[in-house]
């Protein structure tokens, strides 16, 4: 039988030219493609307009590769710090939606809904970055929950100057102090705040009336 692509003659019964085109058994029986949405013969072996194999059991091998690729990327993206998940979640968002268009619907949904979470948290670092441009002293970026803990350190205990208010202290360290005493005198409110390391460590901070009036240290690395 004549191809009607490449008019090539074909044994009866054949179902796949050598240009590509794939015969149906049966006149005018046709199907959507699971790759591209196209519409093909239903006994086409190989898509004509996107050249993937539809033998059996390859769609779904290949679509649910796809699908882990999309909820692994996904996870990456979410729990990954900031400069990292810039590239994984709109992988994941990519991966997402192909196998959701490859009927991996679950795996696929699951895969976009993990790279929408993704965006989020892009967008909201992606505003605190802005705020430290505009004022480095009262905005910390959001860490990633895999991050270890802020660590006090000698170079951040000599960054703080008398005058600093606790929002730019904690910003410097990273992370709220203890508050290990409070006292209203004579107009003055005094607060004393305790940052520690794992290691024993420490910093002590006295703030007066909002403001840093003395601080110490012992043993910061």
């Amino acid at each position: 039988m004549e191809c009607p692509k490449c008019k090539l003659e074909n044994p009866e019964g054949a179902l796949l030219c050598d240009c590509g085109y794939a015969f149906s058994r049966v006149e005018g029986e046709t199907r959507r493609c699971p790759y591209c949405a196209e519409i093909i013969q239903a006994a086409a072996v190989k898509c004509r307009f996107c050249g993937e194999s539809l033998v059996a059991g390859t769609t779904a091998n290949k679509s649910s590769g796809v699908g882990i690729g999309a909820i692994v990327l996904g996870i990456a993206g979410v729990i990954a710090p900031y400069f990292a998940a810039v590239f994984l979640v709109p992988a994941a968002l990519i991966c997402g939606l192909v196998a959701y268009k490859r009927g991996q619907r679950g795996m696929g949904f699951a895969g976009i809904l993990l790279g929408l979470i993704g965006t989020v948290g892009i967008i909201y670092t992606s505003q605190k970055i802005t705020e430290i441009a505009r004022d480095p002293f009262n905005a910390s970026l959001p860490q990633s929950p895999l991050a270890p803990a802020p660590v006090v350190t000698r170079a951040k205990y000599e960054r703080i100057q008398n005058s600093m208010t606790y929002d730019q202290v904690r910003a410097i360290i990273g992370q709220d102090g203890e508050e290990l005493s409070r006292s209203d005198v004579a107009g003055y409110t005094t607060v004393m705040y305790a940052w520690k390391n794992s290691n024993g460590s420490n910093m002590n901070a006295m703030f007066q009336n909002g403001r840093l009036v003395n601080k110490a240290q012992f043993g910061l690395p």
